[in-house]
């Protein structure tokens, strides 16, 4: 049986919510099927709508939600997701900064420090481009 509640307390340590049915009844659901290293967890946001697939007479399993506070992907043991624009930029940024970087050459000092010459920088790196580091399988 599938019934519709709202979302009154989350607990991200036993990945469990207390959802309201109506006036008189609450449940307690899990947010998890199984490992919660493995798979997708949805932690859904307090006063928000889900649905509750039962599993016995009071205990049940979050299939959909309404409003998500946060995802964890495998148990979130790589940390979050990276914001692409913002990397993007970020690298460009360097990516000129070293573009147009030149070396200075000490010509004052010992004859040792003088016989070297500076080597300019001959080649410029590409530009990054969104689509060679963004998994357009997997959208935030």
């Amino acid at each position: 049986m599938v019934i519709n509640g709202v979302v009154e307390e989350v607990d991200k340590n036993k990945m469990t919510c207390i959802v309201r049915i109506d006036n008189e009844n609450k449940i307690l659901a899990s947010l998890v099927s199984g490992n919660k290293n493995k798979g997708i967890i949805q932690i859904p946001k307090e006063g928000s709508y889900v649905m509750v697939v039962m599993q016995e007479r009071m205990l049940g399993f979050v299939c959909m939600v309404e409003e998500v506070e946060e995802v964890i992907i495998n148990g979130g043991l790589l940390g979050g997701l990276i914001k692409i624009e913002a990397l993007v930029s970020k690298l460009n940024s360097f990516i000129q900064a070293f573009n147009t970087h030149t070396h200075i050459v000490n010509t004052t000092g010992s004859a040792a420090a003088q016989s070297g010459s500076a080597q300019p920088i001959t080649s410029s790196v590409e530009q990054v481009q969104k689509k060679d580091i963004e998994d357009e399988r997997i959208k935030h």
